[in-house]
């Protein structure tokens, strides 16, 4: 019994020992995110991102996966985004490393993917995209001759290479190796333009040699270029660029082309009106006609309009709803947290999309200033229920909600909605409203005006 008791001491003893030197050849000292601070941030991690307006990235740390322990970080773009956590660590010089984590990822699409980097350079290891379940990642490399720190990058995207998507990061490692791996090259961290193999002198020197043959390849492309360039010059109608001063320079798309080039293009070629930029307005419509000897026909204002009266002290709500402040993103989830399905969701979608700033979101509901609409479609095109239509500006008669429920399933979700009562009808001095369907053409305005006499009018607003 005793043997047996001193052999598992000492079988326990040495387990400790070998988890002790595993890690302390981590070089990360919270690798694993088990350990916060009072603000809810992994130590030694911090969050950082490429766009940071609201609704755009959560990156934060969650006990819903982990590879091991409790915790793993979780970052998560809800639009095109380079977002990560980043970590410093103190290295030594020329040296090669091992960077390792364990990755899931949901729905990551685009760019650089989920993937394990170092900040201020272009290495990466290779993204991880889709839906997975976890794996391991890893990233070799040396650094400079210089270089006493390192950053290390757990992240969902890259410089240039946005994505979307959600991922768990958990167990990252760094690890000073001895060698490069045969068959194995790495970056020079800092240094991307170079390469190095498990030959450091070899590939010293064949990087000068790559240098000196890049550069010559460069002058004689170069001249090339240039003699192309004069050969083979094409004439440009100077008119295009008259018409591309014109514009509003948005690049909004409401013209239907792909950007004010591709328009102004278009217009020289005949292809298009010279009043199809609606940021431009009329007179930017007159310039280009003068431009191009027509005569600008008179097109009258167009402006968005929210088709909703819904906001938050009139709209009732299904549930309080606690995500992404993206409207696409709550449409999704059980139809909104407004009980009307045809109501403004007020998560602010439109107004990011408006290159303008002619949205403000107040109360739940969008808010649209005629005098800086240009008419261009985005925030119509961008909102996920449709309650954004362009009117002409001079159309002052709009019925504001878009429900098409029952008159009792319409007023439970929303006090303000349209039930059907025919009351506009009836009251309209220019007998100007009027119903649509089968049943407006069978009883016509007796019904709707024996109807509406019961209903007093002060219940409509």
């Amino acid at each position: 019994m005793k043997r047996i008791c001193a052999f598992f001491c000492l079988a326990l003893t040495l387990l400790m020992c070998l988890t002790a030197a595993a890690e302390e050849a981590n070089l990360i000292a919270n690798g694993g995110f088990e350990t916060l601070d009072a603000s809810g941030n992994p130590k030694g991690w911090y969050p950082t991102a490429y766009r940071t307006q609201e609704g755009y990235s959560r990156i934060a740390i969650t006990s819903e996966k982990a590879h091991s322990g409790q915790y793993s970080a979780v970052v998560e773009n809800a639009s095109a985004n380079d977002a990560r956590y980043t970590c410093t660590v103190s290295v030594d010089k020329n040296s090669y490393y091992r960077i390792s984590c364990a990755v899931k990822t949901a729905d990551v699409y685009g760019g650089a993917g989920a993937n394990i980097s170092i900040d201020g350079s272009l290495a990466a290891s290779d993204g991880v995209y889709g839906q997975t379940d976890w794996q391991t990642i890893e990233l070799i490399g040396k650094t400079g001759k210089d270089q006493t720190e390192l950053t290390v990058c757990v992240r969902v995207g890259g410089y240039g290479a946005e994505s979307t998507g959600k991922a768990y990061f958990d167990d990252v490692r760094l690890e000073k190796v001895d060698a490069l791996p045969s068959g194995v090259i790495a970056y020079v961290w800092y240094d991307t333009q170079s390469y190095v193999s498990y030959d450091t002198a070899t590939t010293q020197q064949t990087g000068q040699k790559s240098t000196a043959l890049f550069v010559v390849l460069g002058v004689l492309f170069g001249v090339i270029l240039t003699i192309a360039d004069k050969k083979f010059k094409v004439e440009v109608d100077p008119r295009v660029e008259a018409v591309r001063a014109c514009l509003g320079g948005a690049n909004c798309g409401a013209c239907g082309y792909a950007g004010c080039d591709a328009f102004a293009d278009a217009v020289v070629a005949g292809k298009a009106p010279v009043n199809g930029c609606s940021p431009s307005g009329a007179k930017g419509a007159e310039a280009i006609a003068a431009i191009m000897g027509v005569s600008a026909e008179a097109e009258e204002r167009k402006v968005a309009r929210v088709i909703c009266q819904g906001d938050c002290g009139v709209a009732k709500e299904r549930y309080n709803y606690d995500g992404y402040t993206s409207c696409a993103t709550a449409a999704g989830l059980a139809g909104g947290p407004k009980m009307c399905r045809f109501a403004c969701i007020g998560l602010g979608d439109c107004a990011q999309a408006c290159a303008f700033g002619a949205i403000k979101i107040a109360d739940g509901l969008a808010h649209i200033d005629e005098e800086k609409c240009v008419a261009c479609g985005q925030c119509a095109n961008i909102c996920p229920r449709g309650v954004i239509a362009l009117k002409p500006v001079n159309e002052t008669v709009i019925v504001s909600c878009r429900n098409t429920d029952s008159g009792r399933e319409a007023r439970a979700a929303c006090m303000k909605a349209c039930i059907a009562c025919g009351r506009c009808i009836v009251v309209c001095p220019a007998r100007a409203r009027r119903f649509g369907g089968l049943l407006y053409k069978i009883v016509r305005r007796k019904f709707v005006k024996a109807y509406s006499v019961r209903k007093e009018p002060d219940i409509y607003v």
